[in-house]
């Protein structure tokens, strides 16, 4: 009977057997409307997360609306000079003025002070006023109907969020992020000194020193820099080796409060002596010595605890109402602020490196989701194809190199890159994390830069962001699909001549990538009558060290002469720690080698 029903006669009967769904079809419908409305809620929050993105133009309306968005207040008034058509829009904060003197809604001036703040705040206001009038006046082919305001959005929100935090006079927050910059600055001008005394710094200019620094010690801190308001911490630049340091790409922590029960993280203090002035310890002990990442024993210090007034009014939210944490009076509480280090931009590490990075803070790594670490580098393309052969994911980019040739005439040359992912790794994008001391800072570094090298490394040869000297996407994905070892064959094919050197119109560049136990790229390309095969290790701090190669005879037997003219082992590392670019490496190698 039932397999002569449809499905139109049989619903009727199974909600009568069952006593239908929530007393009928008045069930179902209700189901459907609960889905309804949360597709709309949906809907509803992604427009408004939309309109929040979009800040506006610049405008006295906008600007003053967005000041009040941010929780400052705002006031009026009608100033007399420019032929009376000027306006001031004042904005202010607990401990915050922001002067904003507009003619015909363009901005003429902006003055930024710190009333209520000691020397060490105010004597970057000036710095940080110049940034917020280079955020809102005119540029060169802008106007009034095309200046944005996102820029300055952006560092509105970064005072405000600290001046909100800040409960004057025990906690200032601009104080405690400036105590920070003051001791980084004593240790990094220490870091400095010390290596102008190095023999290996001989030649050097004060500049390259100072670059020095900021890639192999404690980084270089920059208060007000990058067009961002604030404190960051510079800790690697692009091309270090062949630029001045101007104009170039740089990675930093910016250093900023955020909100936090200081029952959950060790909450923020305000000192300008978290080193001691002498920097180093002078007698360190057995244990200091073991425990330091170097050679010299760093002598940090602890400052107090910030002690404020308990609200009996204000409600406990963290569970542990009544508790008193140490030295603390049942009168007072500590602030549920903590520090908190922002990446610029956001660094993809794999997992256990992440984890790693939290660790050293005493934070605890919640994820939201976990990914393959080549899917957060290189997202898929829906245009993508998949493997034939299923095994690995593989990305290929054709690459134009620029390269100078034996009379020294300058060209381009076609490479055809392939990027292979062998084993799958779990990885995250790092945006933020909170510290309590400096010196976890300092400790992360040589992980930052040595996957910061690896993204420079990869992005270079396969991103899409260098577009100068690469073919559109669609040029990228060859017309017919082929496996690992229909590659492999065609490849050998063209060597099978030993006493010719391989030609190519596009030569074929092969990279590996391998995250554990630490990141390394098997670069393989020809090289003569020869397939060269390097692996390249990326270490500590981004040095970059050969863990096997086959381009470079062994040293034994070798006359002093012989030994002069001929590239070393370590020679190939710096080498492509100067270029950073695979392709000019394998082209200077098959040019010196070749």
């Amino acid at each position: 009977l039932i397999h002569t029903l449809s499905l139109h006669d049989a619903l009727p009967i199974w909600l009568g057997l069952t006593g239908g769904l929530g007393g009928g079809l008045g069930g179902l419908q209700g189901i459907g409307r609960l889905d309804e409305d949360e597709r709309k809620r949906r809907k509803l929050m992604q427009i408004v997360d939309t309109l929040k993105a979009i800040k506006g133009r610049v405008s006295e309306d906008g600007i003053e609306r967005l000041a009040r968005s941010v929780g400052l207040e705002c006031l009026w008034e009608t100033g007399m000079g420019r032929g009376g058509k000027s306006k001031t829009l004042i904005i202010a904060g607990t401990g915050l003025s922001i002067d904003i003197e507009f003619t015909d809604n363009v901005v003429e001036t902006v003055t930024l002070g710190f009333p209520e703040s000691p020397e060490s705040v105010t004597r970057h206001a000036d710095q940080a006023g110049k940034i917020l009038l280079d955020d809102l006046k005119l540029g060169k082919g802008e106007t009034v109907l095309t200046k944005r305001v996102d820029r300055f959005a952006g560092n509105l929100d970064r005072m405000a969020r600290l001046d909100k935090l800040s409960v004057m006079p025990q906690l200032n927050c601009h104080e405690a992020v400036a105590g920070i910059h003051d001791s980084l600055e004593r240790l990094h001008k220490w870091e400095v000194a010390k290596l102008t005394e190095e023999e290996a710094m001989s030649g050097k200019t004060q500049d390259q020193i100072v670059r020095a620094a900021l890639l192999k010690k404690s980084g270089r801190p920059a208060m007000n820099a990058h067009g961002s308001v604030g404190l960051c911490l510079e800790y690697w630049q692009e091309r270090h080796a062949t630029s001045q340091g101007e104009d170039c790409k740089t990675w930093s922590l910016l250093l900023e409060c955020d909100q936090s029960s200081s029952m959950v993280y060790p909450p923020v203090r305000v000192s300008s002596a978290w080193i001691s002035p002498s920097v180093v310890k002078s007698n360190p002990t057995a244990d200091d010595v073991l425990l330091s990442a170097s050679d010299v024993v760093l002598d940090w210090q602890d400052p107090p605890n910030i002690l404020l007034p308990s609200d009996p009014d204000q409600k406990d939210d963290s569970g542990m109402e009544g508790i008193e944490q140490s030295g603390q009076l049942p009168n007072q509480k500590f602030p549920d602020v903590r520090f908190v280090a922002k990446f610029s931009p956001p660094l993809t590490l794999p997992y256990s490196a992440a984890v790693q990075i939290y660790d050293s803070t005493g934070a605890h790594l919640e994820p939201d989701a976990l990914a393959a670490f080549d899917a957060l580098v290189f997202p898929p393309q829906t245009a993508e194809p998949s493997e034939p052969d299923g095994a690995h994911r593989r990305i290929r980019k054709e690459q134009l190199v620029s390269v100078y040739d034996r009379a020294g005439q300058h060209e381009k040359r076609s490479h055809s890159n392939t990027l292979t992912i062998p084993k799958m790794e779990y990885a995250l994008t790092l945006t933020e994390v909170p510290f309590s001391h400096p010196r976890e800072l300092v400790q992360m570094l040589p992980i930052l830069r040595q996957y910061t090298r690896l993204s420079t490394l990869l992005e270079r040869s396969f991103g899409s962001k260098y577009t100068s000297d690469h073919k559109t996407e669609s040029e990228d994905v060859p017309g017919e699909e082929s496996t690992v070892r229909d590659d492999f064959d065609a490849f050998m094919a063209e060597a099978s001549h030993n006493e010719k050197d391989l030609q190519f119109t596009k030569l074929p560049v092969d990279v590996s990538l391998y995250t554990q136990p630490g990141p390394s790229l098997r670069i393989i390309f020809p090289l003569g009558p020869r397939i060269a095969d390097i692996l390249v290790g990326i270490e500590s701090n981004g040095t970059l060290s050969i863990v096997s190669q086959n381009i470079l005879p062994k040293r034994d037997g070798m006359t002093e002469a012989t030994k002069t003219k001929s590239l070393t082992v370590d020679d190939l590392g710096k080498i492509l720690e100067t270029c950073e670019d695979i392709g000019i490496f394998a082209e200077f190698l098959r040019k010196r080698l070749g």
